[in-house]
């Protein structure tokens, strides 16, 4: 009989650990164009990295420090305007607005700040990028 309580005493935990994990809601992700759009017309607020390559070598920098400071910053690749297949030259709307090698937060359709993150590397990556998360974090 204590074999089975332990039991589900463990599965009960595992579970809970199971769903606190499933619930967390920050990190990095790529976008769409969609998304992008959501920021730049005022519909939703938030971080956005732009970027030509998914293999800029700051963005493993970028999304630990999301994660770290459990905010959610949306990655959107020009190349990838769908989020997924590359294309030949890109078509950015938003070009003359949004750089690439940036983090920007968006707040009701307007840029307030950016952070060329291609510009630093290391601890001052990780230290410029915390700095900017922080300054906009609810």
């Amino acid at each position: 009989m204590k074999k089975n309580k332990l039991f589900c005493i463990t599965a009960i935990l595992l579970f809970t650990l199971f769903l606190t994990a499933c619930g967390k809601d920050f990190g990095m992700s790529q976008v769409d164009i969609k998304e992008v759009e959501k920021l730049m017309d005022g519909k939703k607020d938030g971080f956005l990295l732009v970027v030509t390559s998914n293999e800029e070598e700051y963005i493993p920098t970028v999304k630990k420090v999301a994660e770290d400071e459990e905010v959610i910053i949306d990655l959107y690749n020009t190349y990838q305007p769908d989020g997924k297949k590359d294309v030949n030259k890109p078509n950015f709307k938003y070009a003359s607005d949004l750089k690439g090698s940036r983090l920007y937060y968006i707040k009701n359709g307007e840029v307030q700040e950016k952070l060329k993150v291609g510009s630093y590397t290391g601890l001052q990556l990780s230290a410029e990028v915390t700095n900017f998360v922080q300054q906009f974090e609810k």
